[in-house]
């Protein structure tokens, strides 16, 4: 099925998201969004609805991994890296 090509190729994707982080440090200005996640997959040419992602809570720049829930059985962590803008 698509869902489970995109849940083989959505691991495989570089995913870095930019941005805003406070003057000379790594704390976050603000949050990051699921649109912004989704942007970046789309960007890599995989589209996913920003409804099915779960993202960790993020304060700082760094590595983290999402959930994408892309059907009720196929589920699939997906690394990705916060850097500054």
């Amino acid at each position: 099925t698509s869902a489970n090509k995109i849940a083989e190729s959505l691991p495989k994707l570089d995913i870095i998201l930019k941005v805003k982080v406070a003057e000379g440090g790594t704390k976050l200005f603000g949050s990051v969004k699921n649109s912004q996640f989704t942007e970046a997959t789309t960007a890599l040419g995989v589209e996913i609805d920003s409804k099915f992602v779960k993202l960790p809570k993020i304060k700082e720049l760094g590595n983290y991994d999402a959930e994408v829930r892309l059907h009720r059985n196929v589920s699939v962590t997906v690394p990705f890296k916060v850097i500054a803008e």
